[in-house]
């Protein structure tokens, strides 16, 4: 069997299937093993006809109904799958959930913390764009064109003395291809996402910046009808960072993980300017030249 391994956050990851649009590495470090293991089943409590996870520091059990189901164990090294009845036909809807879900369930084993969130790099500094998934994420970050981009979905978050290390992801967007006709992005290699809810592709572009670099701000991405950069509360700042983390579920299911994160929270919050970034859906790209000014005068 062929393995390959790549390098997404900061960590090699080495699986026996090859993905799209990334180029492996030639290393015999390996932090995370993608393990095939036909023996594993899925628990009979898992509803079959939607997406469902439960996490904990022992164990991180995931069911996709008829394309995956797999066990992150060992302390987020070790992660067992197995393909089910359209696993194999679907490797880039695997690979979506493998980078976007499946790893930074293993990094949160290892007690890491990953947000959902993309970014880009001003004057070396990361700029971290919060939501979820419809909120824009991705295609904001692809329209500031002058700026390189660090991730479109999950970013992990390490504090390296004073400061908090954004790491980055992988070198393409998921875009709707409306998108980025819209933008002119250029882009040297496209994938169609089968099944995908939005109806998008990822895109392999110039400008990914892969060197991890210091958080400067957050902005938590919200629909409206004009265009509003305000300040946030602490309390809305837990909430958000709660819907946007990758941790214990149920979410009080695991003290340890609680404390971890309701630590990571307070610090983080004291440390990073938070922002709440209002915009609408008509008039998507139109005040960036706002945003840009707004995040440089900080």
């Amino acid at each position: 069997m062929n393995y390959f391994v790549y390098n997404l956050y900061g960590i090699n990851v080495r699986l026996p299937f090859q993905l799209y649009l990334l180029d492996s590495v030639s290393s015999k470090k390996i932090d995370i093993d993608f393990i095939s293991n036909n023996n594993i089943s899925i628990p009979k409590s898992f509803p079959r006809v939607r997406p469902y996870y439960d996490a904990s520091l022992n164990k991180v059990r995931i069911h996709y109904p008829n394309v995956l189901y797999c066990e992150i164990l060992n302390n987020g090294k070790e992660i067992n799958f197995k393909f089910l009845k359209n696993g194999k036909s679907n490797i880039s809807l695997i690979q979506s959930r493998l980078i976007n879900h499946i790893l930074p369930y293993a990094l949160y084993q290892r007690r890491e913390i990953v947000l959902h969130a993309s970014g880009i790099i001003d004057n070396k500094e990361a700029i971290l764009f919060i939501g979820k998934s419809g909120f824009g994420k991705s295609s904001l970050s692809a329209s500031f064109k002058s700026n390189k981009f660090i991730s479109e979905d999950a970013i992990m978050i390490k504090k390296s003395k004073k400061e908090y290390i954004a790491y980055p992801s992988t070198p393409y967007l998921k875009l709707d291809p409306k998108i980025v006709e819209n933008l002119e992005l250029s882009y040297s290699k496209k994938l169609h996402l089968k099944d995908d809810r939005l109806d998008r592709s990822m895109y392999k572009l110039s400008n990914f910046f892969q060197i991890p670099s210091p958080v400067k701000a957050c902005y938590i991405l919200n629909w409206g009808e004009d265009f509003q950069i305000s300040d946030l509360s602490v309390k809305e700042v837990i909430g958000e960072l709660l819907i946007s983390s990758f941790t214990a579920h149920p979410i009080n299911s695991c003290e340890i993980s609680a404390a971890d994160f309701n630590n990571f929270i307070f610090n983080f919050y004291n440390d990073i300017r938070f922002f709440k970034l209002t915009r609408s859906k008509s008039n998507l790209f139109n005040d960036n030249d706002k945003i840009i000014k707004h995040f440089q005068s900080i």
